[in-house]
């Protein structure tokens, strides 16, 4: 660096890599210019590492589009097709025109697969439309076998990176509804079982909630609770979890609505992870 007119350590970063066992007492003493990476650690890895030691958690989106809607629909409700459009016919079905250009959840019918589709339109009290994708000619076909819905529909999933033994995951929604008394219910299911449940919203149906559940010292037991609006609650009880977070694993968003003529609208929804 002799006769040189500047330092290049102030223009220029050199990567060092660090054994990891060693890596927190290295890094203390760097010279100027240089950046630490874990040895072996892929950059993705050796980023999430670094989140991780200094508190920052990293947030992950749902693979799917905002907002969504879930409806019960009536018993009795017909579809019709034609070209791309769908029309179902439902009597007093209780979606509002909040729900206008969401995705939405149809339970089925004979020709029309249970799913999510595009561009839900309410034109009346009695009636509703959707894109399917798939074109074709379908005339007064039975929904859902005839009954309202009131099954769970996932709204979205997330592949959750492994967790240490003090991981933490927090499951942020905005979610509005009709304003009856049915239960306008969300959870997120891990692995398979229930680990996050909030109490349902019903007559009041326009909710923030944040959930989270955390490993508990082991990164095969985990402890799942809700709050409401920055109150803390339990829903329906304190969850625990035993499934292996050494490894990814997989994270469902679950709504339902729990009687006829009602709708759970849910505008947005992320995740954070702290490893």
């Amino acid at each position: 660096m002799k006769d040189q007119p500047f330092d290049p350590r102030d223009h220029e970063a050199f990567v060092r890599e660090i054994d990891p066992l060693a890596y927190e007492s290295a890094v203390a003493s760097l010279p100027r210019g240089t950046i630490p990476r874990r040895r072996g650690m892929t950059w993705r890895e050796n980023l999430a590492d670094e989140m991780r030691a200094i508190g920052i958690g990293s947030v992950l989106q749902y693979e799917v589009t905002f907002p969504r809607v879930i409806a019960a629909l009536v018993a009795g409700a017909t579809a019709d097709q034609t070209g791309n459009t769908v029309t179902v016919t439902a009597t007093a079905h209780g979606l509002s025109s909040a729900v206008a250009g969401a995705d939405f959840y149809f339970p089925g019918s004979p020709s029309i697969p249970a799913g999510w589709y595009a561009n839900l339109q309410r034109p009346t009290v009695n009636s509703l439309t959707f894109i399917n994708p798939v074109s074709q000619t379908v005339s007064s076909e039975s929904v859902n076998s005839g009954a309202a819905f009131t099954g769970n529909a996932v709204i979205g999933s997330i592949s959750i990176p492994p967790l240490t033994a003090s991981g933490q995951v927090i499951a942020d929604v905005f979610r509005s509804g009709g304003t009856t008394a049915a239960s306008k219910q969300v959870q997120w299911n891990h692995g398979g079982s229930l680990i996050m449940k909030p109490p349902a919203s019903t007559a009041s149906p326009f909710v923030r909630s944040q959930n989270s559940f955390a490993n508990v010292g082991a990164t095969n037991k985990q402890v799942g609770y809700a709050t409401i609006d920055g109150t803390a609650t339990t829903g329906s009880g304190v969850y625990l979890g035993t499934v292996d977070t050494s490894v990814a694993s997989l994270l469902e968003f679950i709504g339902s609505v729990s009687a006829a003529a009602d709708f759970l609208l849910v505008y947005s929804a992320h995740v954070v992870v702290f490893p």
